[in-house]
């Protein structure tokens, strides 16, 4: 038996996983560094979950029992000698930190990776930060458009748990100023990440910045107006908490069974006169006084739609046109790629 032999492979192993055991600690490993045995049974063990065990789960910074670090005071630009800031930006506030947290956990805090990519999600979702459109009056309003926002494009994140997570991440955020404030400036920082491509790019990108020191200082100055909304917020975060349980109890006790379907007639197939309920006579002639869309022209159009978008506005509605939906969407791919 070669003895001295065997020791020698032993100790060119034993260096071997020394140097792969470096470059894992330096972030520097990789597939290719391993034998195509070694890439089999990482794979393998990586699918039965045998790797949980060395991964530590993400946990945000603003859920430890960590010290709140004060950061600089911010100037305060957000009043003047005559004015006053409008209560309306601590909505506005709560829009950057929901894109704050969401964008956290989705990057596990490595936004420094792909900062192109992160911001422009940020600005995606931080919508009256990157837009000139008005938060809703009502805070049940402003939450409930919020919400929506990841599922739409260009986020598009539908895990309604984790999206309601992230809304409660909110309220920690908001328990102090400093936290507040820290959350802010890491999202300037994001920002500043982004290149502006043309003219226009570059001067939708400076407002949104200036915007962003405009919600910095009322943050910080009025934090007295931001902290009264944290007990709302949790209530309406309860809220959907309750709904979003019930519908799982709801799907869960729902019976699997075979149902019979029945063909419903054509919409062409029903004439004026035909009653769509049973028993009630039909009206052909109850809805005639109302003009079709097609014989509004002109000014009157204009003016309709200005009408119809001033009473949803004066509800708390988001009243903000595709075309419009669109424009910012075009600016934040311009300087997000």
């Amino acid at each position: 038996v070669d003895i001295a032999g065997g020791e020698e492979a032993f100790n060119e192993a034993d260096e071997r996983y020394e140097e792969l055991r470096e470059k894992a600690e330096r972030g520097e490993l990789s597939l290719a560094d391993l034998t195509p045995e070694e890439q089999q049974q990482f794979r393998s063990a990586l699918k039965r979950g045998d790797l949980h065990q060395f991964i530590d789960p993400y946990a945000p910074w603003w859920n430890q029992c960590v010290l709140d670090e004060s950061g600089p005071v911010p100037p305060h630009v957000c009043c003047g000698a005559n004015r006053k800031a409008s209560d309306l930006v601590a909505h506005t506030l709560i829009s950057i930190l929901y894109g704050y947290a969401h964008v956290m956990r989705r990057c596990e805090g490595q936004w420094a990776e792909s900062p192109t990519a992160w911001a422009a999600q940020l600005l995606a979702m931080a919508l009256w930060l990157s837009s000139s459109e008005q938060p809703p009056a009502s805070l049940v309003a402003c939450l409930d458009r919020l919400i929506q926002t990841p599922t739409e494009a260009p986020v598009r994140v539908v895990d309604r748990q984790f999206n309601l997570n992230c809304m409660a991440d909110v309220a920690s955020l908001l328990a102090t100023r400093d936290r507040a404030g820290r959350a802010i400036r890491e999202c300037a920082e994001l920002i500043e990440s982004l290149t502006p491509k043309g003219t226009k790019s570059k001067r939708w990108l400076f407002g949104v910045s200036k915007k962003l020191d405009f919600v910095a200082s009322f943050a910080h100055h009025h934090f007295n107006v931001v902290e009264k909304l944290v007990p709302k917020l949790d209530v309406w975060c309860q809220d959907r908490q309750q709904r979003l349980d019930s519908e799982r109890q709801a799907a869960e006790a729902i019976p699997l069974t075979t149902h019979t379907l029945t063909a419903t007639p054509p919409p062409s197939s029903l004439t004026p006169s035909t009653p769509l309920i049973k028993g009630l006579p039909a009206e052909p002639d109850r809805l005639s006084h109302i003009k079709s869309p097609a014989t509004l022209t002109g000014e009157a159009e204009k003016g309709a739609a200005v009408s119809v978008r001033g009473m949803l506005r004066s509800k708390g509605q988001d009243t903000t046109t595709e075309g419009e939906r669109g424009r910012r969407g075009v600016l934040i791919e311009e300087v997000g790629e």
